[in-house]
């Protein structure tokens, strides 16, 4: 009997040591909390709430989801992000000007691309899916994830041409395993 407890119990500590010590950056994970629509009857861009996210074990994001526009010419918003409670960032931008800056911006085009996101204005009406094949690679980031470990809220909120409002809440968990 001691026998076989012992071979499970090393089948378990295998099972966690290959799970999390070879995941990105020593094993960290994003969890979605939740996805909100806040923009009422007028929402231009809604976002499907059950979207996903995940860190791989290759320091890769994934996503899944989806999200649907009304169509706009142009939006300007307001963003701000919240880490454990605390002010990080406060933003207001024009829509359309940053589609066009990420669309040659190395470092962020990927990103539009993962979510298959429009690379200018006008935005004609559609559904946009992430293809879950799609990654993000974030093996030059990994490094940073211990600053990004907590509990972090991004409220978004838009303006567009049409008299439309969008509005988002998105809060999410980076958490080490």
């Amino acid at each position: 009997m001691k026998k076989i407890w012992n071979g499970n119990l090393l089948i378990v500590i295998l099972f966690i040591f290959v799970n999390y010590s070879s995941a990105c950056n020593g094993g960290y994970r994003l969890k979605v909390k939740s996805i909100q629509n806040c923009g009422g009857s007028d929402q231009v861009i809604t976002l499907q709430p059950n979207s996903t996210a995940v860190i791989t074990k290759d320091c890769k994001i994934k996503t899944r989801g989806c999200g649907f526009t009304k169509g706009f010419q142009s939006a300007v918003g307001e963003a701000t992000v919240f880490k454990d409670g605390f002010l990080m960032l406060r933003r207001t931008f024009d829509v359309c000007d940053e589609m066009r800056k990420a669309n040659v911006n190395s470092e962020i085009k990927p990103l539009m691309e993962l979510f298959n996101v429009p690379s200018k204005c006008p935005v004609e009406e559609q559904t946009i899916c992430s293809e879950p094949t799609q990654t993000i690679n974030i093996e030059k980031y990994k490094q940073y994830l211990p600053l990004a470990l907590g509990n972090i809220k991004i409220n978004l909120s838009l303006n567009h041409d049409n008299g439309g409002k969008s509005c988002f809440s998105i809060a999410f968990e980076i958490v080490k395993v």
